[in-house]
């Protein structure tokens, strides 16, 4: 369908502190290669499963020449009620990008209307 997932940091940086150097570090590189994927996908919308890597998303967006993308962010599904809000409000983007034709269906992308 034309998504990608992909893991800001290639190693669990979950355990450090928030400030802690190695975690800022770790995003940072995962910044750069999340741009380099990002140039290579040209995505057409753009779903960030973290409020806390929101930032280092939209930088690496903004590196990718995606600045004109339009993002959204929904919470990390890791407790119950983060898990039900996350479901909810990516079921109302799905939705949306079905609808938009942003989604590829056959592999194939759907013609806009004019």
């Amino acid at each position: 369908m034309g998504c990608y997932l992909d893991d800001l940091c290639l190693e669990p940086v979950n355990r450090l502190d928030a400030l802690d150097p190695l975690r800022v570090a770790a995003r940072a590189e995962g910044q750069e290669r999340l741009s380099e994927h990002m140039r290579i996908w040209r995505p057409k919308a753009i779903v960030v499963a973290m409020v806390a890597i929101a930032e280092n998303v939209a930088r690496a967006a903004r590196e990718a020449g995606l600045e004109d993308v339009q993002e959204h962010v929904l919470p990390f599904p890791g407790r119950k009620a983060d898990r039900e809000r996350y479901v909810a409000e990516l079921v109302t983007l799905v939705t949306g990008f079905e609808a938009a034709g942003v989604l590829l269906r056959g592999g194939r992308q759907r013609s806009q209307p004019a």
